[in-house]
């Protein structure tokens, strides 16, 4: 990111040390918005096509894309918007997520050369790929065991949840879903640790896995689950159902349906703001974000200037379908 003066260099700093959102756009770089009032702040230029995955290191460091179009992974300074360095991933890179200074960010060699999808292994002080871990067909989400020693991964593909034991990345369980449904998307782990939550987006559903991996429950949603969060007191579990239209929110511990909300169409993910008031999902197909109210649930206005925005995560951390706070 270039600046002209060093006005704005300061002026982009103070909105950077402040609660904000970033969201990557499919068809451009990052968008950033102040959390509290919602306002468009800037943009960054990532320096790479197709930016899907996002995440923000939980010391406030460094953001991170993961460039579909580019096979890369952009290393930003946060504070200034700076490129750091772009990290080589491999084809179709779209996920992301980080462990202390390790990023995790999965890609996808075709299929019909007998490719599976790896899961790239990158050493954010070194700025490189140490290991990279093969995984199923389509891998998607990603999410880490309460201790850090297990990384859990959704493969859409071959309809598995595969567990790899951290950090030597060797297979340690797999979970297969087709008894219960198909194309496993979103995973989150459950607020106090005791197990997971992975949407199935061909079957309109999500299983809850318990601290075995083992499936102990199976819950009907709406069209297309994918993006999954709970509520920052834990009390509430909030589904991205795209093709509806809607978030769905279920008692996080009875699973009962609770209310929907309408937002934008196919909300893949969506976060929290770090003051719990709103929730702000990226609607792809709509070409804008929706603001729903966090405690009334209800829905509270639209943001345009996008073109496709895909992920959304906040600093300081928060809850959201990419992120958990600290």
């Amino acid at each position: 990111m270039k600046f002209r003066t060093a006005a704005a260099l300061a002026a982009f700093a103070g909105a950077a040390n402040a609660q904000t959102l970033y969201v990557t756009d499919q068809q451009g770089g990052v968008t950033t918005l102040d959390a509290k009032t919602l306002a468009i702040t800037g943009k960054i230029d990532i320096g790479a096509q197709g930016p899907r995955g996002i995440a923000v290191t939980h010391d406030g460091t460094l953001l991170l894309t993961a460039n579909q179009g580019s096979g890369n992974l952009s290393v930003i300074e946060r504070a200034t918007g700076k490129i750091l360095a772009h990290i080589p991933i491999g084809p179709s890179t779209e996920m992301v997520r980080v462990q202390g200074r390790t990023a995790y960010a999965t890609y996808e060699p075709p299929t019909d050369k007998g490719g599976v999808a790896h899961i790239a292994v990158v050493d954010l002080d070194q700025r490189r790929v140490v290991n990279s871990i093969p995984s199923g067909h389509e891998t998607e989400g990603l999410e880490f065991s309460p201790d850090g020693k297990y990384l859990l991964v959704t493969n859409e593909g071959d309809d598995t949840v595969s567990i790899y034991n951290l950090p030597a990345g060797t297979l340690a369980h797999s979970v297969d879903t087709k008894q219960y449904g198909t194309r496993p998307r979103g995973i989150k782990r459950l607020p106090d640790g005791s197990g997971y939550i992975v949407s199935l987006e061909f079957s309109d559903k999500f299983i809850v896995l318990d601290k075995d991996f083992a499936i102990t429950k199976a819950v009907p949603t709406a069209a297309s689950p994918y993006g999954l969060a709970f509520s920052l007191d834990g009390s509430k579990l909030f589904v991205a159902a795209a093709k509806a239209g809607l978030i769905q929110v279920f008692d996080a511990k009875t699973y009962d349906h609770l209310s929907d909300i309408k937002v934008g169409k196919r909300c893949w993910h969506f976060s929290f703001t770090p003051d719990a008031k709103h929730i702000v999902a990226a609607c792809g197909r709509s070409a804008a974000l929706s603001v729903v109210d966090a405690a009334q649930l209800k829905p509270e206005q639209s943001i345009e200037g996008f073109k496709l925005p895909w992920g959304i995560v906040a600093y300081p951390n928060t809850n959201g379908t990419l992120d958990t706070a600290k």
